[in-house]
């Protein structure tokens, strides 16, 4: 569990550098503040609605329903643009 725990929050501060990146320095302020929100209250309410999951459904439907999320993701994910394509072509 501590390894897991570890494995999943180790990132935390790359992902909290690029939000103040890509938000500019006019705008990190407040990008910085909703995604410290929004990962807080997130931390905060997940782990108490997946345990009612876990005693109602058990624990391989609340796995399953875990899966489903990073696959939602997918399409948020910014893709890199091609070094033969230049912005403005």
């Amino acid at each position: 569990m501590v390894l897991a725990s570890v494995a999943t929050v180790s990132d935390n501060g790359l992902a909290f550098t690029a939000i103040a990146e890509i938000a500019g320095p006019f705008w990190s302020g407040r990008a910085l503040g909703t995604q410290n929100t929004s990962q807080l209250f997130t931390a905060g309410v997940v782990p108490p609605l997946f345990g009612g999951l876990i005693g109602v459904a058990g624990y391989p439907a609340a796995f399953a329903v875990c899966a489903l999320f990073p696959l939602m993701a997918i399409p948020s994910v910014p893709r890199a643009i091609s070094s033969t394509t230049r912005p403005g072509d």
